[in-house]
């Protein structure tokens, strides 16, 4: 029985990505953004740019690329996106270095996808997994901000992998995933702060999980990871 059960499995998600890929690309080559570096994306542009190339956290909108010049540094945006735009950024805006980024959140958008089929897994028929799957690959607003310089793909991504990441340490609550669930939601709060306090409601869930004493040594391990 294990077999088909695998199979199903497998020729579920293989459908769930080609939906998702098919839709995700096709938005991805027809979409124009007509001023895709303004207001909240130009911050997060630039201070992928300035970190990138001045080694400095900045939202000033210079496009100098001498290594001399320094912006004044600030901290009004949260530096998770940034960061990771910066390992992109070669460069001032241009539509070739906007269609890489937005190739990029493409991407992981559709990994997205196989985070969420193994997500609903944890409690779902292979079948059903997928059509849930299935309603997060179609979704409208997943597939429309992938053009767009903002942190809803990355975030999303975050949030997916922090529930796969919940349900295997449900299973199997170890050192390593207690450390590792900690750190995806450290550095999802440093895309968002709104998961700053989530460590809190991951303590009062596994006191109710695993019972006070135990918990005690998991939430431990889960809020280093957070602080580190």
């Amino acid at each position: 029985m294990g077999k088909p059960i695998l199979w199903s499995g497998i020729i579920t998600l293989g459908l769930v990505m080609i939906i998702g890929f098919y839709l995700r690309s096709g938005s991805w080559i027809g979409t124009t953004v007509q001023q895709p570096i303004q207001k909240d994306a130009a911050d997060y542009f630039y201070y992928g740019y300035n970190l990138r190339l001045h080694h400095t956290y900045s939202k000033e909108r210079s496009q100098s690329m001498e290594s001399q010049y320094k912006p004044a540094p600030d901290a009004i945006r949260s530096p998770g996106y940034p960061i990771v735009l910066s390992f992109l950024i070669d460069g001032p805006p241009s539509r070739k270095l906007i269609k890489k980024i937005q190739l990029f959140q493409m991407l992981i958008s559709t990994l997205t996808l196989v985070l969420a089929f193994f997500f609903f897994r944890c409690y779902l028929t292979p079948l059903m997994g997928g059509i849930a799957a299935t309603f997060v690959a179609i979704s409208p607003h997943l597939i429309m901000f992938n053009s767009y310089i903002l942190t809803e793909t990355l975030f999303a991504f975050i949030l997916v992998l922090m529930g796969c990441l919940t349900c295997r340490y449900i299973k199997h609550p170890s050192f390593w995933f207690s450390v590792m669930l900690g750190s995806i939601m450290g550095f999802g709060s440093l895309i968002r702060p709104s998961l700053q306090f989530f460590p809190l409601v991951m303590v009062f869930w596994a006191s109710f999980h695993f019972g006070l004493q135990k918990s005690l040594k998991s939430s431990f391990f889960i809020v280093l990871g957070f602080m580190l």
